[in-house]
């Protein structure tokens, strides 16, 4: 579970990233990890952060000079769980045919990252996905 959390994890952020990319936010960054960050790559559009404690957490962050409409913002938050979503199907499709552990552990904490981030709640002041649309929803 040690390196099934984090690839999960990493998986939800890159999907946000990749909303932000398709409604052409002027810049994209993708912290992968907390603490002091270490290394900076340059992929596709996005600007990857590595931090010093790679396993733990992630966060993708999107400006535009033009401010998002709801419907790009809700695309952005959307984009995370529809990558998990997408991982899923790929892999019980590859499962199929390549039965593995791994595999499986990947599979289900994908479809429970999708799942759980589309609930909506707030705690410590972190917003889950769902909690955020709800939020740009009824916001003006």
């Amino acid at each position: 579970m040690l390196v099934i959390a984090p690839i999960g994890i990493i998986v939800h952020e890159f999907g946000h990233a990749l909303g932000a990319v398709f409604v052409n936010a002027d810049e994209v960054t993708l912290h992968i990890g907390s603490g002091n960050a270490f290394k900076s790559i340059k992929l596709l559009k996005i600007n990857v952060v590595f931090h010093k404690y790679i396993l733990f957490g992630g966060r993708a962050l999107s400006t535009r000079t033009v401010e998002f409409t709801k419907l790009e913002r809700i695309v952005i938050t959307l984009a995370g769980p529809i990558l998990n979503i997408f991982v899923v199907v790929v892999l019980y499709v590859f499962k199929q045919d390549f039965t593995s552990f791994f595999i499986e552990l990947l599979l289900l904490f994908n479809g429970w990252m999708a799942l759980f981030n589309l609930v909506p709640f707030k705690r410590n002041g972190q917003m889950s996905d769902g909690y955020q649309i709800i939020h740009i929803l009824r916001s003006k």
